[in-house]
């Protein structure tokens, strides 16, 4: 999971709208272990690659996404103040 400060919270949701499509201008990685956090990022992907074995941190399950990876919005739940936001890679926008 990921924490956000409870002022960020409202821009981080508002990019993450249902059906919009996000591109990641950077590389982007997340772990394979669920964390403890506010937000939590439920990914089905193509091109991540697992990269456990050069992680800093043994035991994450860390995937890594290349710059210009794209991610549709397939839902958005918030409950008791903790916020599951579901992402299909995609192909990104031409």
């Amino acid at each position: 999971g990921v924490a956000v400060d409870r002022a960020d919270l409202p821009a981080m949701i508002d990019r993450y709208r249902k059906g919009q499509v996000v591109v990641e201008p950077a590389f982007t990685s997340a772990s394979t272990k669920p964390q403890a956090g506010n937000v939590v990022f439920v990914i089905s992907s193509k091109s991540g690659r697992d990269i456990s074995p050069f992680s800093a941190f043994e035991g994450e399950g860390e995937v890594l996404f290349r710059p210009g990876t794209a991610f549709k919005v397939r839902s958005v739940n918030e409950k008791n103040n903790a916020w599951v936001i579901r992402l299909t890679e995609v192909d990104p926008p031409r």
